[in-house]
């Protein structure tokens, strides 16, 4: 498993993962969802063994979301 994926629990669909790659887009969009949603739902234990997960109760979190990961996304191409 990628130490830099995160599930995020979204309206209309059970969930979605993403990988952000590398630490530094992993930093950035915590950064990001602290900001639109807070802190994340499951803790950040170091010995983990599944995604780090954020639940996104609107419709709109969601879209604001999905825009930053494919700027993110675009930016690093």
């Amino acid at each position: 498993m990628s130490k830099f994926k995160m599930d995020f629990h979204v309206p209309r669909a059970t969930v979605v993962t993403y990988d952000c790659r590398t630490e530094q887009n992993y930093l950035r969009v915590q950064s990001f969802l602290q900001d639109l949603v807070g802190g994340p739902c499951s803790p950040d234990d170091t010995d983990r063994t599944d995604p780090i997960f954020y639940y996104i109760e609107t419709e709109q979190q969601k879209e604001a979301l999905f825009g930053f990961l494919r700027t993110l996304r675009r930016s690093n191409t």
